[in-house]
């Protein structure tokens, strides 16, 4: 991170950035403790809203929270097969005990929170 000045919240692994082709370095890499230390971005669960998980945009909204902190290799406005591989990169990292590949309610408030915090930096 010193060497290239990487930002806290641009340390990512190599299934944040292709989860298509990597799935490494997996569920569990230690990406709350580094957090701690200040390496890479972790959620915090105090802040969120379950009425808009209760929409029928969540999906939408997912991927735009994503694609906010960095994530790609998908459409906002249309949904893929292949998506399920881009949840279960972001679960990985975030949600190391729970990797379904489905959107679920704690995975959707982590990516609401992860999202906020990103504009909140800039």
């Amino acid at each position: 991170m010193k060497k290239y000045r990487l930002k806290r919240e641009n340390f990512l692994g190599h299934s944040d950035i292709a989860p298509l082709r990597k799935i490494d370095p997996g569920e569990k890499f230690p990406w709350r403790k580094l957090s701690r230390f200040k390496i890479g971005s972790w959620y915090n669960n105090k802040s969120f809203l379950k009425s808009i998980f209760k929409s029928k945009k969540k999906e939408k909204l997912f991927f735009k929270n994503l694609h906010k902190i960095g994530y790609r290799y998908f459409k906002i406005d249309k949904r893929s097969k292949l998506d399920k591989y881009i949840i279960k990169a972001f679960q990985q990292r975030y949600l190391p005990n729970n990797i379904s590949g489905k959107i679920d309610l704690k995975t959707f408030k982590i990516s609401h929170y992860l999202s906020s915090k990103e504009n909140s930096l800039k």
